[in-house]
């Protein structure tokens, strides 16, 4: 069985293509996983009502990170696809789309930072909402789209679980 595997991946882009479904299979398994194992806890200990603020803060934040995103995940990737083999272009596609992610994170930090003070729900539990836009800067800060491009999803993997594990 394992030499019939080998022979249908004996050609590099096969085996880069197996490593990154295994590595982003990988990271999907323990997504799904992680949290069967953590939400017993988490509700015993904060309650209903404080968790539920905190999954409407993430959901009010996954708003912001598609903002910060502006479909780099796509248009990016792609770039860096095209150009992986040219260093020079690498860094100019790297440098303009951090720049601009980082603007876009400022942007949505202004805004969540008006929301928050202006609208007293929110107000009220300020302090998770902030702590929770922190969020966007790790998105911003991580070039997934970057690995991706140049088809090394083992890094994503290995980033993304070594960060779940120690929140964990």
């Amino acid at each position: 069985m394992i030499n019939r595997i080998k022979k249908i991946f004996n050609t590099k882009d096969k085996k880069a293509l197996l490593e990154n479904f295994v590595s982003l299979s990988a990271l999907q398994l323990v997504g799904m996983l992680l949290p069967l194992i953590t939400l017993p806890y988490i509700l015993r200990v904060i309650g209903f009502e404080k968790y539920g603020v905190i999954v409407f803060s993430a959901s009010l934040i996954a708003y912001f990170t598609a903002l910060t995103d502006f479909s780099f995940r796509i248009t990016a990737t792609r770039d860096v696809a095209i150009y992986r083999d040219s260093p020079k272009k690498l860094n100019i596609i790297y440098s303009k789309v951090l720049t601009i992610k980082t603007l876009f994170l400022l942007i949505s930090w202004l805004i969540i930072a008006i929301v928050v003070c202006l609208y007293p729900p929110f107000y009220e539990n300020k302090e998770i909402y902030f702590y929770t836009s922190l969020l966007l800067l790790g998105y911003v800060l991580f070039p997934e789209w970057f690995f991706q491009g140049i088809e090394k999803m083992r890094y994503i993997t290995y980033l993304n679980l070594g960060i779940k594990l120690f929140f964990t």
